[in-house]
């Protein structure tokens, strides 16, 4: 079985309720597994770490980004990090029967499905950058 680590970064790190609504929305999903996450105030944000097959990291990365959308103004946000959105970034790393390839692959995949889905922009950086 492929397994790939995720480790998405949400603009959310000082309101519990607002981060746990958006951990909750990805627990328990098949072929998926969240392993940890924690929050920084100063920051303000989240950091959670998820190994999954890329079936089961895309469904939780799109639920994690629909439930972020629905709950994070970033209007009101303020940090000592600079953030680009809701669901800030989603760095994969290759575990087992993975490689970088694959997990580029899931990068521009899921970058798409975010695009297309929520009519966000997304920035693809360092080896799944497309220019």
């Amino acid at each position: 079985m492929t397994i790939i680590e995720a480790i998405p970064n949400i603009s959310e790190g000082r309101q519990r309720h607002v981060i746990e609504k958006i951990v909750d929305e990805i627990h328990n999903l098949p072929n998926c597994r969240l392993l940890h996450y924690s929050s920084d105030v100063s920051h303000n944000r989240t950091v959670l770490t998820l190994v999954g097959s890329p079936s089961g990291l895309t469904k939780a990365i799109l639920r994690l980004y629909e439930k972020a959308i629905q709950l994070i103004d970033l209007r009101e946000h303020y940090g000592e990090h600079p953030r680009f959105g809701v669901v800030d970034v989603v760095p994969f790393v290759p575990i087992q029967k993975a490689s970088t390839s694959d997990c580029i692959k899931l990068a521009r995949k899921l970058g798409q499905l975010v695009s297309k889905q929520f009519k966000i922009p997304i920035y693809l950086y360092e080896a799944a950058s497309t220019r």
